[in-house]
């Protein structure tokens, strides 16, 4: 009975023993845990507070010169895109992909900027024009005319408004015979409509690929049709000539 005792008492005192250097460890690694936790807090707070703090003259300067800097890239991007040469160019794009729907955003940020200019007149008048709307094209034209009626904005949109009242007959009869192979006469027609030149990239490509479909011009057609492409990038139409 004594002995079941005696080996009664040493298990318990292990079992003490066990539960007693469990304890320190447990504390040994909560105390790591929370010096590493407000280690990161003190650095964390540290960070703070030196962002809140004035800054050095010289790290000052460079976020003055950084802070500069972006503002003056930003001011630029903003600069360009609202640029009159920038929107001239989204415009003329815009009518080669017969994109009405993008030349009106360019259209009314340029006239905002210049109620008069050629270029944005030219260009509303044409969207008009893919739009089937002759009236308001023909009133557009007015304006320009009256405003520069020498310019080549005003001969271009003049040659383009005929097709549609006085020459479009003629112009009728030149698409008929380009269609019935008969291509020749249709160039006559072309030629005779525009003798200044086509007045739109679109009535050019109309032209080169008739003038392609002829013996011993393809070469020479070839080549404009690389230029046109190079001018008008990533038109499907154009691209498409020259496949």
């Amino acid at each position: 009975m004594l002995r079941v005792s005696d080996r009664f008492i040493s298990s318990l005192l292990m079992v003490r023993m066990i539960i007693f250097l469990a304890s320190l460890i447990w504390g040994s690694i909560a105390s790591v845990m929370f010096s590493f936790s407000v280690k990161a807090t003190v650095s964390l707070h540290s960070v703070i507070v030196s962002s809140l703090l004035p800054l050095s003259e010289d790290e000052g300067g460079k976020k003055s010169f950084f802070i500069e800097s972006l503002d003056q890239s930003l001011n630029k991007s903003r600069t360009q895109v609202d640029s009159v040469e920038w929107l001239i160019e989204q415009l003329r794009l815009a009518l080669a992909l017969r994109r009405e729907d993008i030349m009106l955003g360019s259209l009314n940020r340029l006239l905002a900027i210049d109620e008069n200019n050629l270029d944005g007149l030219f260009y509303q008048a044409n969207r008009y024009l893919l739009l089937k709307d002759i009236p308001n094209a023909q009133l557009v034209f007015n304006k320009l005319n009256q405003l520069s009626p020498d310019s080549t904005q005003a001969q271009n949109l003049s040659a383009q408004l005929s097709l549609f009242n006085e020459n479009k007959k003629v112009y009728q009869s030149a698409r008929l015979f380009a269609r019935s192979g008969r291509y020749e006469e249709a160039l006559v027609h072309y030629e005779g409509l525009f003798p200044h030149g086509m007045p739109t990239s679109r009535l050019m490509l109309e032209y080169l690929t008739l003038k392609g479909k002829l013996d011993n011009h393809w070469v020479p057609v070839r080549q404009k049709l690389e230029a046109l492409n190079e001018q008008y990038p990533d038109v499907p139409d154009f691209q498409l000539a020259l496949a």
